[in-house]
């Protein structure tokens, strides 16, 4: 199976019709196949997949199964690079397309303030932010940023990074996640330290803390520079920090 996309017109036009008509993302079944009635709007790559996999719907507002549909997504898109990753064309057309059922229950329009900002920032790419915003791209990039293939479990900072919903926006939301010489050693030592007995997690200021620490820290020296070891040692600092005396 290759992998389809929208082509540029027809997601040109799906704008359009965000514009004028956002209703149409209050309806249960997709209607890219009426909008576009009698004429060819998908493009093929050269991507060969095994096949979309099927995502496990959200069951309430809390129980989201974001790891396992993380695992399950960039599984079965991990031949993408990451150019091909930030196109909206691709992104756009799982969201209307296969994906619709998923992201109108993981994603649902009702009760939103702004309709037109919700579907645009949720159903379509826009700037970098909306790598880790879009319904779809989002799961994609949470484990390609995490994926270690060499490891005996290639998603285990993977689960790191999910293991709370407030963790992983306060990594995402910064821009050393983009970098995995950052990310993955900092997962790490805080995963060393869970083992030790200080949950860095809990309460939620603590990491929020820690997260801002490594952001400034990133102001005043480039981050990517850092060596592993130089990291691990920020994040120790900061543990030692929060152990109680004696």
């Amino acid at each position: 199976m290759k992998l389809q996309y929208l082509k540029s017109w027809a997601l040109t036009e799906l704008y359009r019709v965000v514009r004028s008509d956002p209703a149409k993302y209050a309806t249960d079944s997709s209607w890219l196949a009426e909008l576009f009635f009698g004429r060819s709007y998908l493009a093929e790559s050269r991507l060969d997949i095994g096949g979309l996999p099927e995502l496990t719907l959200p069951t309430s507002d809390t129980v989201l199964f974001e790891l396992d549909n993380t695992v399950l997504l960039h599984s079965a898109l991990r031949s993408l690079n990451r150019s091909q990753a930030a196109d909206d064309r691709l992104w756009s057309w799982l969201a209307h397309g296969p994906y619709w059922t998923y992201m109108r229950k993981r994603w649902p329009i009702e009760g939103k303030d702004n309709r037109l900002r919700y579907v645009h920032e949720h159903y379509f790419l826009g700037d970098s932010r909306s790598l880790v915003r879009h319904g779809l791209a989002r799961l994609w990039w949470f484990g390609q940023a995490t994926y270690m293939p060499d490891a005996s479990d290639p998603y285990a900072l993977t689960r790191l990074l999910l293991r709370t919903t407030d963790a992983r926006q306060q990594i995402m939301e910064r821009q050393f996640w983009r970098n995995q010489n950052i990310l993955h050693p900092f997962l790490r030592r805080v995963a060393h330290w869970i083992d030790q007995g200080l949950d860095l997690y809990a309460p939620r200021e603590r990491f929020r803390a820690l997260c801002k620490i490594m952001n400034l820290t990133g102001g005043a020296a480039v981050l990517d520079t850092f060596a592993a070891l130089e990291i691990a040692a920020l994040v120790d600092r900061y543990a030692v920090e929060q152990t109680p005396p004696g």
